[in-house]
């Protein structure tokens, strides 16, 4: 298989997660890396996602607004295999959903 076919894998699927603060830096990541990120199935809490969506025109399955549960769904998709990788732009000085955040950083381990 030649060209960029030979690099695309949208077997595996990239979840993004970042705290408010940080939602700017992760998108602007994002879009200076948008021809790595193109290559897999993306998803994302809805915050984090809407706005990955709007400013790079990726595609990214949207779930949960992460306090609502959107941080434990990516947790559930880690723990059934169902998400190989995550980007997670923490905010150090986020206090809102340690639980959740402790229960993510706890199954990404176990990647």
């Amino acid at each position: 298989m030649g060209g960029e076919a030979a690099y695309l894998n949208h077997d595996i699927t990239l979840a993004l997660i970042a705290h408010d603060r940080k939602k700017e830096e992760l998108a602007d990541f994002v879009l200076e890396h948008r021809v790595a990120f193109n290559r897999f199935h993306l998803v994302a809490t809805r915050g984090t996602g809407t706005l990955i969506k709007k400013r790079t025109g990726l595609t990214a399955y949207l779930l949960g607004h992460g306090p609502e549960g959107g941080d434990q769904q990516i947790s559930a998709l880690v723990a059934a295999n169902e998400v190989q990788a995550v980007i997670f732009f923490r905010d150090a000085h986020a206090r809102r959903s340690e639980p959740d955040d402790a229960d993510l950083l706890r199954v990404t381990d176990l990647l």
